[in-house]
């Protein structure tokens, strides 16, 4: 059986909109808060995980946002 994948996002203010930084994946870049979700799954698809659209993505937001 396959363990249960998470993939964590810690994001950060941009100039117009959010850095999302995929844990040891990468920063991809959003300008809606709202969009966020999926622009993360559409990198880690891009990344070739093939469990970009069913995995659990939590991503932890500034305190202040």
């Amino acid at each position: 059986m396959t363990p249960d994948v998470e993939y964590v996002v810690h994001a950060r203010t941009a100039d117009d909109g959010w850095e999302l930084h995929v844990h040891l994946l990468g920063v991809v870049l959003t300008r809606d808060r709202a969009d966020a979700e999926r622009v993360v799954r559409d990198f880690l698809e891009g990344h070739g995980r093939e469990d970009a659209r069913t995995a659990k993505v939590v991503i932890d937001w500034p305190d202040d946002h």
